[in-house]
């Protein structure tokens, strides 16, 4: 469901509107329509969307849309009011972009929104996607919401923002890095 309605919808041969919405409809078709996947229902993207811990989807009516994520252009998501998030939030990155991201900050990189982490174990998870041993960084959301920075809460887990300046960036003690910026 994330690879068609975050990244691949061509793939499915599905048709997202501006919000990145598609019907529960053309999306069971584009699933049964993969090898193994003959099976599936609307009653089980229903059971996913209803169990996903990190609430990725979110229905409305008979349509679907992955909340966050995307690697598309779609018109962009409301995420909601700003919102105080935690004193600290983390986010896990592959080491080799660890220096420039403390040089010119957290960017969106292709998606809307940053995504930030409430739990180190969290990022580390997220970090492993792109790199076996990832970096965990530290953002000082305390400080980066008391002057000025816009944070959103996307699900229980995941805070989103549009740009972490590095000011409010250290590499994470949980690693076993240094912690200093250079």
């Amino acid at each position: 469901m994330s690879y068609l309605l975050r990244h691949h919808p061509e793939e499915g041969q599905l048709k997202l509107d501006e919000d990145g919405m598609v019907s529960l409809e053309s999306l069971t078709l584009a699933i049964r329509s993969r090898r193994g996947y003959e099976w599936v229902k609307i009653e089980h993207i229903r059971d996913v969307v209803e169990s996903c811990e990190k609430q990725r989807f979110r229905i409305e009516g008979g349509r679907i849309v992955a909340r966050y994520g995307h690697s598309r252009r779609i018109k962009p998501i409301k995420p909601g009011a700003p919102v105080k998030p935690p004193d600290l939030l983390y986010h896990g990155t592959p080491r080799r972009s660890v220096s420039s991201i403390l040089k010119e900050g957290l960017k969106p990189a292709g998606r809307q929104f940053v995504h930030l982490s409430v739990t180190p174990q969290s990022a580390i998870e997220v970090g492993k996607r792109r790199d076996p041993k990832p970096e965990v960084l530290l953002v000082d959301a305390a400080k980066a919401h008391t002057d000025g920075i816009a944070f959103y809460r996307a699900t229980d887990d995941i805070y989103l923002s549009e740009y972490i300046p590095p000011e409010y960036i250290r590499v994470s003690r949980q690693t076993g890095r240094p912690t200093s910026q250079t």
